[in-house]
């Protein structure tokens, strides 16, 4: 398990078969919000009535049945 905490995977084998594999989950990095801001801080603004219409377009959010 250390090896698999330092990064490491295995193959998991029954009689010679593999099936599974042993790996270590992917951490999630915490990125700070003022980053992220700076990140799209030159991006053009969203219009918001555009945006919809355009979401509206692309994707049919009506119910199931409807």
């Amino acid at each position: 398990m250390r090896a698999v905490e330092a990064g490491s995977t295995f193959i998991v084998t029954r009689n010679g078969t593999p099936i599974a594999e042993l790996h270590p989950l992917r951490r999630r990095a915490f990125i700070p919000t003022s980053e992220v801001m700076s990140l799209f801080a030159g991006d053009a603004p969203i219009d918001p009535e555009r945006f919809f219409e355009d979401l509206d377009k692309a994707v049919d959010q009506g119910l199931i049945g409807e």
